[in-house]
């Protein structure tokens, strides 16, 4: 998921990119999620979800992996990589814009991916055990 994210933040073209969430945009629209003819609205939404469910699974999978200083280095170690890959687009790609409010969102798939690893020790699911630290 968070190859499918960087490959993303890293396109080219930005067009292209909007290219592909149209027609969830126009999905959104048909149900009434968000107003007609509102399609920067609704490719805004789609890109603040995507920015945020991209950090849940890898975050939740390195905090479970881990043993020592779990919530540090994965809350640590997600912030540096959407940092960087807001830095990536500043200097590589020109025709995309990295802005702070995609780093805010990031950051808050990695604590929801942290909420969901610590929900699933809590409740034993997978056969995960609580490991001390």
């Amino acid at each position: 998921m968070l190859v499918a994210g960087w490959t993303v933040a890293l396109w080219p073209k930005a067009h292209q990119v909007r290219a592909i969430y149209m027609p969830a945009a126009d999905w959104l629209i048909a149900i009434g999620a968000i107003a007609v003819n509102q399609h920067d609205v609704a490719v805004a939404v789609l890109e603040i979800v995507l920015n945020v469910l991209v950090y849940v699974p890898f975050s939740c999978v390195m905090y479970l992996g881990l043993t020592k200083f779990r919530v540090a280095i994965t809350l640590g170690f997600s912030l540096f990589l959407s940092v960087t890959g807001e830095l990536a687009q500043l200097y590589f790609v020109p025709e995309r814009v990295p802005t702070i409010f995609d780093v805010y969102a990031n950051f808050a798939g990695a604590i929801l991916g942290l909420g969901l690893a610590l929900v699933m020790q809590r409740f034993s699911l997978f056969g995960l055990r609580r490991k001390s630290s």
